[in-house]
C-alpha cells in the first residue's frame, strides 16, 4: 500500500494504472503539438537556409545515441566550428546547448571550440526539415531521410514487435555512414 497526499492508501498496481493513464494523456498532447509544429512552414529565409545547409554538410553531423543498457535511442544533430558568433546565431534559430572544449593536439595551440548540439526530437525535425530541402551531398542527403524515418517510427506507445529491430537498423545505417572514410 502506497499513502497518497490526501491521506487515501492506494495498492502499488493501482499507483502504477493511474501513473501511466497520466503519461499517456502528456504524451498524446504533446504528439498533437509536434504535429502541429511540423505543419508549420519554415520561417527561414532560403538564403539563409541554403547557407546553414553548407555550413551543416561540412562541419556538422547527425547520429543517433544510445541510452547504455536500456537500449533508449534519440537523435543528435551537431556542428562543431571555432567561431562563437556561427554557433549562437544556429542556436539562436534551433535553441539546443552549447559546450565549449580545447581539442587535445600535440600542438599546443589549438584554438577553443564550440560544439552546437540538439538533442530533442522535435528541434531536429525542425532543422532537418527546414535545412534538407538545400543538402547536395548524397551521404549527408541519407543521414537526413534516416533521422526523418527514425522520427516517424518512435513514440513510446508504438508496440509494433518489429520496431525495435528497425530502429536497431536505421542505428547502424547511420554509424556506417558516420564511419571515417566514407565519402
Amino acid at each position: 500500500m502506497i499513502l497518497r497526499a490526501s491521506g487515501i492508501y492506494q495498492c502499488r498496481q493501482c499507483a502504477t494504472i493511474r501513473a501511466r493513464k497520466r503519461y499517456q494523456f502528456k504524451f498524446k498532447e504533446n504528439l498533437s503539438k509536434f504535429k502541429e509544429e511540423l505543419a508549420k512552414p519554415s520561417h527561414l529565409k532560403p538564403l539563409d537556409a541554403a547557407w546553414i545547409a553548407g555550413l551543416f554538410e561540412g562541419e556538422g553531423t547527425i547520429t543517433i545515441s544510445t541510452g547504455g543498457r536500456s537500449g533508449y535511442t534519440r537523435p543528435v544533430i551537431c556542428l562543431t566550428s571555432t567561431d562563437l558568433q556561427m554557433i549562437d546565431i544556429l542556436n539562436k534559430i534551433w535553441p539546443g546547448y552549447i559546450r565549449t572544449f580545447v581539442p587535445n593536439t600535440k600542438s599546443k595551440n589549438a584554438k577553443t571550440a564550440q560544439t552546437w548540439v540538439l538533442n530533442s526530437g522535435l528541434k531536429c525535425f525542425q532543422f532537418a526539415r527546414d535545412v534538407l530541402p538545400y543538402i547536395r551531398t548524397e551521404r549527408v542527403r541519407k543521414k537526413f531521410e534516416i533521422l526523418i524515418e527514425y522520427m516517424q517510427d518512435a513514440h513510446p506507445y508504438n508496440r509494433d514487435p518489429d520496431r525495435k529491430i528497425r530502429q536497431q537498423g536505421r542505428l547502424q545505417q547511420m554509424r556506417e555512414l558516420n564511419r571515417r572514410g566514407i565519402l
